[in-house]
């Protein structure tokens, strides 16, 4: 695909973001340079703040949502069992631990290529994003703060 075509249909996708967060009556950041917004809306224990991009190189939509919180390094271990029990709950999308920088993020990813982006596609990413990180956020930080030990979370998980 050709570099104009690929920026154009980037372009498109953008637009439809931007017009999906307005219908809204969100308050967002966006960063036309960089094909990107931000936003943070309240979940029911934790805030979630999002990230979106569209990627025109490889014709991708992704959501990253950052928990509010970074991880005690003595806990790697056991947040990385919860998210890997999380992720094998989940039928789109997934969370990632990143050990160097101590942080959990939720991560969508869509492919326009092809496609025309419908409005209906960002309410999905949207609001099933927020709901699968707020059923977990608040579970990840007991975990963190020690409050709830992961053999609990993985009986839990696995009833």
């Amino acid at each position: 695909m050709d570099e104009e075509k690929k920026n154009r249909d980037a372009m498109a996708v953008y637009n439809t973001i931007i017009d999906n967060l307005n219908k809204r009556n969100w308050v967002f950041d966006r960063y036309d340079d960089s094909l990107m917004v931000r936003f943070t809306v309240g979940g029911d224990d934790l805030n979630i703040s999002y990230r979106i991009i569209v990627e025109p190189e490889c014709g991708l939509i992704v959501l990253y949502s950052n928990m509010p919180f970074s991880t005690k390094p003595e806990n790697a271990l056991d947040i990385t069992l919860a998210i890997a029990a999380i992720n094998n709950r989940l039928f789109d999308g997934s969370f990632e631990y990143d050990m160097n920088t101590s942080e959990i993020r939720f991560k969508m990813t869509n492919s326009y290529v092809g496609c025309k982006v419908f409005s209906e596609l960002m309410d999905y990413m949207i609001d099933f994003s927020c709901a699968e990180i707020d059923d977990y956020n608040d579970k990840l930080y007991a975990l963190n703060m020690g409050y709830v030990s992961i053999d609990d979370l993985l009986k839990e998980w696995t009833q």
